[in-house]
């Protein structure tokens, strides 16, 4: 910003810094004499106690070396990050020495497998912009073509369905709390029923013989009753008068 207002001048520059500054870095001005004549650097040495690193050059380094492309990064800003990093680490380095760390880092450190194997076999003898350029490429080819096959197997009802059910879900566990506090109070005020075992009946007496209903025995034929003796009249008289027995 100061090159592009051309702000030369320390008081210019100054001025212009004290007024962008907010926050915990605003608190720095204060007891700061702006009218000194070295006040621009000390006001960076302030800033530089307060917000920046012991050892910056170190922690830098530490950064540089395991630095990976992160998933929500894209390869010009893992490019440009790389960039810097090396900047502070190396400040001092020639143009060889930096495009040759640069893009060994840069070939090692993409998120994909396929784009690192494909720089180290194919772009060998580029420098660091072409090896970013050439991934920049390959990247928007094989993004292309995936997004071509996902839209030619994917499913809008299926989707939709899906989205819909998402949407829905937390409507759903609340209905389901709810059913279940029903429950819980419908079975609190439901009294408790006890199970009754209805009496086993118990089994008839058998009939005794003085109770059984005793058939009719059947007539008897009557018998006329007779005399031992008969009488005969015709019998002659020398018999004797008639015995009955």
């Amino acid at each position: 910003m100061a090159k592009v207002n051309a702000w030369t001048t320390d008081e210019d520059l100054v001025q212009h810094l004290t007024l962008a500054l907010e926050g915990p870095a605003a608190e720095l001005l204060r007891d700061f004499d702006v009218t000194s004549p070295t006040a621009l650097t000390e006001l960076w040495s302030r800033l530089e106690h307060r917000f920046g690193e012991v050892d910056s050059c170190r922690d830098a380094m530490r950064k540089f070396e395991p630095r990976r492309q992160s998933d929500s990064e894209s390869i010009v800003e893992f490019e440009q990050a790389l960039r810097i990093l090396h900047k502070e680490v190396w400040p001092s380095a020639t143009a060889d020495q930096r495009d040759a760390a640069l893009k060994r880092r840069f070939e090692d450190g993409v998120a994909s497998t396929e784009l690192s194997q494909y720089l180290r076999l194919h772009q060998r003898d580029s420098d660091f912009a072409q090896t970013v350029q050439k991934a920049c490429i390959y990247h928007s080819t094989m993004d292309i073509s995936k997004k071509k096959a996902i839209r030619f197997v994917a499913d809008d009802s299926v989707s939709r369905v899906v989205a819909s059910q998402q949407h829905l879900l937390p409507l759903i566990n609340h209905l389901k709390g709810i059913e279940g506090r029903l429950d819980k109070l419908v079975m609190a005020e439901k009294p408790a029923v006890k199970c009754v075992t209805p009496p086993t009946p118990s089994p008839a007496p058998s009939p005794t013989p003085s109770s059984r209903p005793q058939s009719p025995s059947p007539p008897q034929p009557q018998q006329n009753w007779r005399p031992r003796g008969t009488f005969n009249n015709n019998a002659p008289s020398s018999y004797g008068t008639p015995r009955f027995g």
